[in-house]
């Protein structure tokens, strides 16, 4: 449910899903393992990219420099994606 919530930009859901115990650190997606750090980037999320590291920055930022399987951070994946705002934000964090 937490993955769903990023990649469809839902606010709401993701923070309710916190408020209940489900530790976004602890999210990993299909078989690459994407954090959600990962998936926001990876679905073009910029806004639920921005709303991780804001409200929920004391978990997002032990995920900052976390690989994938494919060995690639938040920030490689998003320079990589082409995705220079999502890339500056992840840099400044």
């Amino acid at each position: 449910p937490m993955s769903l919530a990023v990649m469809k930009g839902h606010f709401s859901c993701v923070d309710e899903l916190a408020k209940i115990g489900v530790a976004p650190s602890t999210v990993r997606v299909g078989a690459e393992q994407m954090t959600l750090l990962h998936l926001a980037v990876y679905t073009n999320q910029f806004k639920m990219l921005k709303h991780l590291l804001t409200k929920h920055y004391e978990e997002m930022r032990t995920l900052l420099n976390i690989p994938n399987t494919q060995g690639y951070t938040p920030i490689i994946l998003a320079a990589m994606l082409g995705d220079a705002a999502s890339l500056l934000l992840l840099i400044n964090k």
